[in-house]
């Protein structure tokens, strides 16, 4: 990507644009806690977070990313693409940017956006046969500007997603599994299966790709933020059924000024469904939640997850708190 022949529009061309620096991490952290401020999205992202951008498998930030900066070399704005490793029934790039709001309406986002879309079909033009190509961005249902522009470049709401919350100073039920099922706290020793247990349960869920091992680590069992104490897992006999992946969201809470612990990722294996499985260990994670000083529990689910979930969610006493719409636009190999 030649960023030096950006075509921009004559308003644009007082302001430098390049691809995100290693170096630009802590500017870059400012400007989303700036956007964050005012959009309340309730993603606080972190400067660790913008470190590990860097290295992560799914994204070359030299030819993935822009970044916009003023005359005086403030940064503000950015678009920078992820795409997992495809499979033979889906391939996406993830795509993510914003511009700060003290320079928003000035045709900034319009760019970045156009220039997203333009990269990120670059991106899945080249790969390899698949049944369905797609981009991606997420947004909560009350950011009408961000709708819109989505929708302008041809974007439409392909899934609903609730993130609900729970009140622990409420009665938490006492699950009890099958005599052939144990409930055990987290075993790093089995940190592989579970990644493995996880990619089978969402093998069939909407969106879903597999997350290897780098990814896993990166992202899951070596981040700040989760909580093996906190997390559980059920197994038969050498077998893991399901798993709890549990964290504790530092930055957001301070934001919200709560105290919450989340479920970021509940799985269970197909063979082991409909057994109580997945109660037992939201129960148990609420148990251990309350029991380390925490007040609420928080997850997001799919509205339209067909195990389910939502249901399971709502009976055990989780509320709808906002809704995040996922959008999609299809691209059609040349």
């Amino acid at each position: 990507m030649d960023y030096a022949t950006l075509r921009l529009p004559l308003p644009l061309q007082e302001y430098i644009w390049r691809a995100v620096a290693r170096e630009d991490a802590v500017a870059l952290n400012a400007l989303l806690l700036a956007a964050e401020a005012v959009d309340r999205r309730g993603w606080v992202d972190t400067l660790e977070d913008r470190e590990r951008d860097f290295t992560d498998p799914e994204s070359n930030p030299a030819t993935d990313s822009l970044v916009v900066f003023t005359p005086s070399g403030q940064l503000i704005g950015y678009g920078w693409i992820f795409t997992p490793l495809p499979t033979a029934k889906l391939s996406f790039s993830f795509m993510e940017g914003t511009v700060h709001p003290a320079f928003r309406r000035h045709g900034l986002g319009t760019f970045i956006m156009k220039w997203l879309v333009q990269r990120g079909s670059e991106i899945q033009s080249r790969v390899a046969e698949t049944q369905l190509r797609l981009l991606r961005m997420s947004i909560p249902d009350f950011l009408p500007d961000y709708i819109k522009l989505y929708e302008q470049h041809g974007f439409e709401p392909a899934r609903y997603f609730y993130r609900m919350r729970r009140d622990l100073s409420l009665e938490i039920p006492e699950v009890q599994l099958p005599a052939n099922l144990q409930l055990i706290a987290w075993n790093p020793e089995l940190d592989e299966a579970a990644r493995q247990a996880v990619n089978e349960a969402f093998e069939d869920h909407w969106g879903s790709i597999p997350t290897n091992s780098e990814h896993w680590k990166m992202w899951v069992t070596e981040h700040e933020y989760f909580h093996p104490e906190l997390s559980f897992m059920v197994t038969e006999g050498d077998e893991l059924a399901g798993v709890s992946v549990n964290k504790i969201r530092a930055a957001e809470n301070k934001a919200a000024g709560i105290k919450e612990g989340w479920i970021q990722t509940l799985a269970v294996q197909r063979a082991w469904r409909r057994q109580g499985i997945a109660s037992a260990l939201i129960c148990a994670s609420m148990q251990a939640f309350k029991a380390a000083g925490l007040e609420y529990a928080g997850l997001t689910v799919d509205t339209d997850n067909f195990t389910g979930a939502l249901r399971l969610y709502e009976r055990l006493g989780f509320k709808d708190i906002s809704r995040i719409i996922s959008f999609a636009k299809t691209i059609n190999p040349e």
